[in-house]
C-alpha cells in the first residue's frame, strides 16, 4: 500500500542497493480466491468474529481486486477514515517524477505481484537487527512500556509453534513514548513473519494518505495492497500493508501457504477491530 504519513511517502520500495537475484517472477497469487473465515479458520478466527455490519457487507471475505472494486470499497468506507485519507497519486500533489516513479511501482505491482518486480527489497533484512533489538530491552513487555498504544496481540493468532525473536519500538515520539512496533518471528520449522504496527493519533501528528492505484485487496472489508515474491531459496513470501481503527499494519510471511497467511491476516485485521 502507499501510504503518506506526515509528508512522507510510507510504503515499501525497491532498493537499489538489494542485489537482483530475479529472474522471472511472475504474480502467483491466485486472482480470484476468496478466503472466507468459515472455510479454513483456525479457532482464533472461529471465536473472535465480530458481528456483521451494513457499512461492511463483505466482512468475511479476504480477495483479490481490481480498479473498480477497490473504488466501490473506498467509497463505502469513505475517502477519509479515522485519520485515514484516500486519493488518487494525481490528487497528491507530489512532484511529477514522484508520480511517474509510483506508477512504475504499481505497473510492477500489476505485471509481477510486487512493488519491486520479485526482488528481495526489506523482507525479513533486518531479522538480526530486531533481534538484538529485543535482546537490549530485555524482553516484550519492556518493549511495549515504550509505547504509547496497546499492540495487537499478535502472539495468541500465531499459535504456541511461534516464537518471538526479535522485537523494537520506533516512530513519533510524545510525551516519553512512541507510536510504532515491530515482531519478528520464527517457528523453527522454516517459516518466519514480521508485523509493523503503527498507531495514528493526533497527538502523534501522524496522518495517513493511502493512493487508490495500490489497493488491489480486500480485507475483511479493510483496502489493502497484497504483494507476493520469493526469496533466493524459492521460498514464498507474501506482503499485506492495510489500516484497521487508526493502525496501519505492514506485515511480511516466508514458508506460508496462501490460505494459512491470509487467515492470519484476517486474524489480526479482526483483533484489531477490538482494539481501543
Amino acid at each position: 500500500m502507499s501510504l503518506l504519513v506526515t509528508g512522507v511517502l510510507f510504503y515499501f520500495k525497491p532498493n537499489s542497493n538489494i542485489t537482483n537475484n530475479r529472474t522471472s517472477y511472475t504474480n502467483t497469487i491466485p486472482k480470484n480466491e476468496a478466503i472466507a473465515v468459515s472455510a479454513t479458520a483456525n479457532s482464533y478466527v472461529q471465536n473472535n468474529q465480530p458481528s456483521s455490519s451494513p457499512k461492511n457487507p463483505i466482512s468475511t471475505k479476504a480477495v483479490r481486486i481490481n480498479a473498480i472494486d477497490a473504488e466501490k470499497l473506498v467509497t463505502m468506507v469513505g475517502s477519509s477514515e479515522n485519520g485515514v485519507k484516500y486519493m488518487s497519486i494525481e490528487e497528491s500533489g507530489l512532484p511529477p517524477d514522484e508520480i511517474s516513479n509510483l506508477k512504475k511501482d504499481y505497473d510492477n505491482l500489476n505485471k509481477y505481484g510486487s512493488y519491486s518486480g520479485g526482488e528481495i527489497t526489506h523482507e525479513f533484512t533486518k531479522a538480526n537487527d530486531f533481534k538484538e533489538a529485543l535482546r537490549k530491552n530485555g524482553n516484550l513487555e519492556n518493549v511495549k512500556n515504550k509505547l504509547n498504544f496497546t499492540p495487537t496481540d499478535v502472539n495468541s493468532i500465531l499459535g504456541g509453534n511461534f516464537k518471538l525473536m526479535g522485537a523494537d519500538y520506533s516512530g513519533s515520539l510524545s510525551e516519553g513514548k512512541f507510536n510504532s512496533l515491530f515482531r519478528y518471528y520464527e517457528d523453527g520449522t522454516g517459516k518466519r513473519f514480521e508485523i509493523n504496527e503503527m498507531y495514528l493519533t493526533p497527538a502523534n501528528n501522524y496522518s495517513l494518505n493511502v493512493y487508490k492505484e495500490s489497493i488491489n485487496f480486500d480485507l475483511v472489508g479493510h483496502q489493502a495492497t497484497l504483494q507476493s515474491l520469493k526469496n533466493a531459496e524459492n521460498k514464498e513470501i507474501y506482503n499485506l500493508d492495510f489500516n484497521v481503527n487508526r493502525r496501519v499494519f505492514s506485515i511480511s510471511s516466508e514458508g506460508f501457504n496462501y490460505s494459512d497467511f491470509l487467515q492470519t491476516s484476517m486474524a489480526i485485521a479482526h483483533a484489531a477491530e477490538k482494539e481501543v
